[in-house]
């Protein structure tokens, strides 16, 4: 039996842009940005201090994270070395963001 591979940790963290305008836009920060090909573990964090948040990549979506660093976990496999757009769902107020995950091999 082939000995199961290590699961690459990747942080994700939605922040809410500051600046005027009557709505918030969200955005989406990978760490590492870059990675190859296979199942990583998302570790998603809600920096927003006021309003809750989903992650959504590669078609898996993560729970509703609190506001004020609420947090969740989520299993992705990247089968195609491109890059996969990552969107955040928000609520009223907010402007949904997006930040981009590069795959590579």
């Amino acid at each position: 039996m082939r000995p199961a591979e290590p699961i690459l940790k990747v942080k994700a963290g939605i922040r809410a842009a500051v600046g005027g305008g009557v709505l918030t836009r969200v955005a989406i920060f990978f760490t590492p940005s870059v990675i190859n090909a296979g199942t990583v573990m998302i570790v998603a964090r809600n920096y927003d201090d006021e309003a809750p948040h989903q992650l959504s990549v590669n078609g898996v979506n993560s729970r509703w994270m609190g506001p004020g660093n609420g947090t969740a976990v989520m299993r992705v496999t990247f089968n195609r070395p491109v890059k996969y757009i990552a969107t955040v769902n928000v609520q009223d107020g907010e402007i949904a963001g997006s930040g981009i995950i590069q795959v590579l091999k």
